[in-house]
């Protein structure tokens, strides 16, 4: 059992446990608490059974015993698969260029949909401090996308 799973199976069997014992009125004895920590534990562990039965590595073996990408039939999956592999992408840009967390929250709100006024109200900012700042960042992300070879390009909206 890997490490993060046995810390999920100790979660379980601590939640279950002390479930047990804080409905209980008076002394509950020892073998009730571990009996039901094991029920939880199978119950648990049933679910990740059914959970990994479903699930596909992103590299599997081929013929020869190499470990190679999975190829997607699914259009829903690669898609999925490409937004977190631009995700990805886009997070080694902001660290790189040294995004703040204010910086992060500006984009991410323009990224949803909202406008520069909305983002600015939210920031405690002025409409144009939010504008100057998103050609600042424009600018350095860039930039550092052209100088570090980031896996995406973005190019200035005019």
């Amino acid at each position: 059992m890997r490490a993060d799973h046995r810390e999920e199976a100790f979660q379980v069997a601590l939640v279950s446990a002390w479930e047990v014992y804080a409905q209980a009125e008076g002394e509950v004895e020892y073998r009730t608490l571990c009996q039901h920590t094991w029920n939880a534990l199978r119950r648990w562990w049933r679910q990740e059974q059914s959970w990994y039965a479903r699930t596909v590595g992103l590299e599997q073996p081929d013929e020869d015993g190499e470990w190679q990408p999975v190829e997607f039939v699914d259009p829903a999956c690669e898609a999925v698969y490409a937004t977190l592999l631009v995700r990805l992408e886009i997070e080694r840009l902001y660290n790189l260029a040294g995004v703040s967390a204010q910086d992060r929250w500006l984009l991410g709100g323009l990224a949803q949909g909202l406008s520069q006024s909305a983002v600015a109200k939210q920031l405690g900012r002025s409409q144009v401090w939010v504008s100057r700042r998103l050609a600042q960042l424009r600018a350095r992300l860039l930039a550092v996308a052209l100088e570090e070879d980031v896996g995406i390009i973005a190019v200035p909206v005019r």
